[in-house]
């Protein structure tokens, strides 16, 4: 259909809306939402939002899904002889389901972006497809922030009252720990005409949680993704409900933190994607960063160090004897050059922690009492191991270590041979590395 046909059928079907709503013959609805009080600002406090006091269910009238629906239907049945409108509306139901509902709503803003889409997609020119990722874990020290990598556009900001608002009347969730703490778009261009731009797409918000889940020691969970398209061909808009992460570590980016990202996003982007990370092919830094994710969600102390140690072994031991040794040598030789510490002791706590967890040993209590007297509390302790991992993962694929290739075991041959002064190339290599990236990791 032309550009100035389909505007002539945005007339047409506004018209019918506009009858049959003065008859009443459609009304609106009653739609639960919230309610704050009229002088209510969303505040935020270290980059996370302050949750409302003064706040309680309410409704407003409005239209819903239903409706939208049936008034299609009526449409086409309207228009029952007119046979090209006809084959329009039954292979374009996502277009037009999308401007009956900016009519309805008098959306003349997002009535002007469909229309325009339908007049790009014409003249041949680029369509885009985006993704709107609620986060939680992470918050956003500036308003937003925004940069592109590798064609991909990113732009975080902070929750708005509308997703307060949006988030009640979808799933009835106003609790503090269920709200988004930051909100990620992401913005890619459609470059096929199969449709495979939409798990291109999934991938990309993948990719970013990885990233995020890196880059700071937090607890990085999706809350919801909703993902829209301007090739309504395909789809325009669809929404996924996550279960996320308990909400255990926390970090908020802050300005610098947003410099680095915005520098180094792309060869994130790309180490994850040639590590098998997209493709889902298994090796020890996805093992690694399964037992990390796993770490960062479990409650239990006893649980956390456990998945945390397994990760490490699949990043710095091999099968065989004194995996404890090996492990405890090599990780911490690793930490004293990159964070100039000695963690040793610490992960042979955490190790014999991992050990009497796994074997049922009931004594565990005298080493959760040790944890307790020389590392203030479970919580920084678990911070402190958990760190450990997210910087030996960040440092394996930064330094493209790749795990398919069987570097880890090159890694671990580098780190004995190291210690021996024996040959310290590949070690200075990560100093190297570590030291362009120290800041932001």
């Amino acid at each position: 259909m032309t550009p100035e046909k389909f505007q002539l059928l945005v007339e047409s079907i506004e018209s019918f809306i506009n009858k049959n709503v003065e008859k009443h013959i459609y009304e609106k609805s009653q739609i639960p939402s919230v309610k704050f009080s009229d002088d209510y600002i969303l505040k935020f406090s270290g980059g996370f939002p302050e949750m409302p006091q003064q706040m309680g269910p309410t409704t407003i009238d409005g239209w819903t899904d239903g409706d939208v629906l049936k008034i299609m239907g009526d449409y086409m049945k309207d228009k029952a002889e007119d046979e090209e409108i006809q084959s329009f509306l039954s292979n374009n139901s996502s277009l037009v389901r999308e401007l009956t509902e900016k009519l309805l709503n008098n959306d003349r803003e997002g009535l002007s972006h469909v229309v325009d889409c339908h007049r790009r997609k014409s003249d041949g020119e680029q369509l885009y497809c985006k993704a709107k990722t609620a986060l939680i874990g992470v918050g956003l020290d500036v308003d937003e922030f925004s940069f592109t990598a590798d064609l991909v556009d990113v732009h975080l900001r902070r929750p708005g009252i509308h997703e307060l608002k949006e988030f009640y009347q979808e799933y009835s969730l106003l609790d503090s720990d269920e709200f988004p703490t930051l909100i990620v778009e992401i913005r890619t261009p459609i470059r096929d005409d199969d449709g495979t731009h939409i798990r291109a797409l999934q991938e990309e918000v993948d990719i970013l949680q990885w990233i995020l889940s890196l880059v700071g020691l937090g607890s990085i969970g999706l809350k919801q993704v909703k993902y829209f398209s301007e090739d309504f061909a395909f789809f325009h808009r669809s929404s996924s409900w996550h279960s996320s992460l308990k909400r255990n570590f926390v970090y908020c980016l802050t300005k610098t933190k947003l410099e680095h990202l915005e520098k180094t996003y792309a060869n994130l982007r790309n180490t994850l994607i040639k590590a098998g990370f997209v493709s889902g092919k298994l090796n020890a830094s996805q093992v690694a960063y399964e037992r990390y994710r796993d770490a960062l969600a479990y409650e239990r102390f006893q649980k956390q160090i456990s998945s945390a140690i397994m990760g490490l072994e699949a990043i710095y031991t091999e099968q065989g004897d004194g995996i404890s040794y090996k492990l405890r040598m090599r990780a911490s030789y690793l930490m004293k050059i990159l964070l100039g510490r000695d963690c040793a002791e610490e992960l042979k706590l955490a190790y014999k922690i991992r050990s009497d967890y796994a074997h049922g040993n009931t004594k565990i209590e005298s080493l959760e009492k040790n944890v307790e007297k020389n590392h203030k509390s479970h919580m920084v302790f678990g911070f402190s191991i958990l760190n450990i991992l997210r910087i030996s993962i960040l440092m394996v694929l930064v330094a493209e270590l790749d795990p398919r290739k069987g570097h880890v075991k090159l890694l671990q041959k580098s780190l004995d041979e190291a210690m021996l002064f024996s040959n310290t190339k590949i070690i200075d290599d990560m100093k190297s590395v570590w030291t362009q990236y120290a800041t932001f990791f």
